[in-house]
């Protein structure tokens, strides 16, 4: 049976890449609602099978990185809910529903997200390292290092290929205002898809 496509777009990348201004920008020029899973998430972690919220809770007290890893299925069967409950919307996924440090759940979502035309990978920059020092500044300036033990969320969610994986196209926002980047991806540029 052939899998049906799905023309919603779903937006993907890392921390502060502007992944909820450029969702809400292009929900509003579609008159379409903006479903933003951070936003929403807490009810599906809850449902998630096998995610105890005291468990959680006390690996939180002794590791960050430890209750992450735990966490990480119940940030996969999130997407895999709310594509499932939501429709004719604008998709915008936080970075760790795209790119897990358990690289197998990585299929999950890439299952999850198979049937959609538009998956759109959002980066500030061409340039790896200047992406990860501006996503730095501003988590930095929101109050949030993203760096836990030996782990350097920010610079994994840059660097690691998960989302470009996923993505069936890249737009890069440095120098560029959300509405401009609205009709880039609404263009269909050439210049952002992926090779």
């Amino acid at each position: 049976m052939v899998e049906p496509r799905r023309p919603e777009h779903v937006l993907i990348g890392p921390v502060g890449a502007g992944k909820t201004t450029l969702g809400s920008r292009l929900a509003e020029r579609l008159g379409l609602p903006h479903v933003q899973l951070d936003s929403i998430a807490n009810e599906y972690y809850r449902a998630a099978p096998d995610f105890d919220a005291p468990t959680y809770n006390s690996l939180m007290a002794k590791s960050f990185v430890a209750a992450y890893r735990y966490w990480e299925p119940s940030l996969a069967y999130a997407v895999e809910r709310v594509v499932a409950d939501h429709h004719d919307c604008v998709f915008d996924l936080g970075a760790g529903h795209t790119s897990f440090l358990d690289r197998q759940l990585h299929a999950r979502v890439a299952t999850a997200l198979s049937p959609f035309e538009s998956v759109v990978l959002l980066l500030p920059s061409r340039d790896t390292a200047r992406s990860v020092s501006i996503l730095r500044e501003r988590c930095q300036q929101r109050g949030h290092e993203w760096i836990h033990e030996d782990v350097d969320f920010i610079e994994y969610w840059v660097t690691d290929d998960q989302n470009r994986r996923l993505a069936k196209r890249v737009l890069y926002s440095e120098d560029c205002d959300p509405d401009a980047l609205v009709e880039q991806l609404l263009a269909g540029d050439p210049n952002t898809a992926l090779t």
